[in-house]
């Protein structure tokens, strides 16, 4: 907290995914063609850092609420890899977007607190476009008073498409399911 009623925000979120398959079809990737019957690894990769300013709305004893604008430094990687044909091809896009949301919690006990949060983003640029949604829930244990271990539903939706060559990528990346984080208060 740089004021009582405002600090920083922060959160990093690492989101990997990849799926071995072999080709049914010719297909054409980057410039190469990747014949039918290749045994590869496709991969999609999510690394995202944010970090902002938090301004507490409300604050009582037992209960918060707080909007926040963050800064997110999105890295997303695709790609297709075979050790069989010796093929690495991927591409990306790193990119600093600007998201904004509210945040809550709702102390049950001193060691015990349910939380929630849901920020959203839309951009739509000649380069770059697309949105994601960030939704969350959670339970958070206190053993310290500056720590909590939390465990809840996380919802991380991501829709983006970007110039590559002379095609257009696209990144549809949907998660939702359990999450397990830590939470740090100073």
């Amino acid at each position: 907290r740089a004021t009582p009623r405002s600090g920083l925000f922060t959160s990093y979120y690492r989101l990997y995914r990849q799926n071995s398959y072999e080709l049914e079809n010719d297909i054409v990737f980057l410039g190469d063609t990747l014949k039918k019957g290749l045994l590869a690894e496709g991969f999609f990769n999510t690394d995202v850092f944010s970090i902002g300013y938090l301004l507490s709305i409300l604050k009582e004893e037992n209960a918060f609420f707080g909007a926040y604008f963050n800064l997110f430094l999105i890295n997303v990687q695709a790609g297709v890899r075979s050790e069989v044909f010796d093929f690495d091809e991927s591409t990306g896009l790193l990119a600093p977007l600007p998201n904004f949301g509210l945040v809550a919690m709702f102390k049950l006990k001193n060691w015990v607190s349910l939380a929630g949060g849901v920020g959203i983003f839309f951009l739509n640029t000649q380069g770059l476009n697309g949105n994601f949604l960030d939704v969350n829930a959670s339970v958070t244990f206190t053993p310290l008073r500056w720590l909590g271990i939390n465990v809840g539903y996380y919802l991380f939706d991501v829709n983006a498409g970007w110039p590559v060559e002379q095609f257009r990528a696209y990144a549809n990346y949907n998660y939702s399911g359990p999450s397990f984080g830590l939470t740090f208060s100073f």
